[in-house]
């Protein structure tokens, strides 16, 4: 059996999919992503949506017979800040780190176009 999902923003479809032997669709705690699975003997795989429609996580599954989304508690803005400022150095020191990746990613890029572009010609 074959379910048809359908994503909606202002009354638009967004997007649309086809699910086989869909058996269940959960949304998350935070009504952000939607995990769309099966549990039957042909099926057993999961997917994930985001709130857009987008398929953000697929996967088969051996032996798929439940799924549940895990609880989270949501902070407050004084308890993220204080989380923020109490680990400060830290933030600024992943932030680092991402710049730098970044950085070797785009030369790394460069160096890949460049490479190409060599073995084209």
């Amino acid at each position: 059996m074959e379910s048809n999902i359908e994503f909606y923003d202002n009354e638009v479809c967004r997007s649309k999919f086809t699910f086989k032997n869909c058996s269940d669709m959960k949304w998350s705690c935070n009504k952000l992503y939607l995990a769309v699975y099966s549990y039957e003997t042909a099926g057993n795989n999961l997917q994930i949506f985001n709130l857009n429609g987008k398929l953000i996580f697929k996967k088969n599954f051996d032996n798929l017979r439940s799924f549940e989304w895990r609880n989270y508690k949501v902070i407050d803005s004084v308890t993220r800040d204080l989380i923020i400022k109490n680990n400060s150095e830290s933030i600024s020191k992943l932030i680092e780190d991402d710049k730098e990746i970044l950085v070797d990613k785009s030369e790394l890029i460069k160096q890949w176009r460049d490479y190409l572009l060599t073995i084209k010609q």
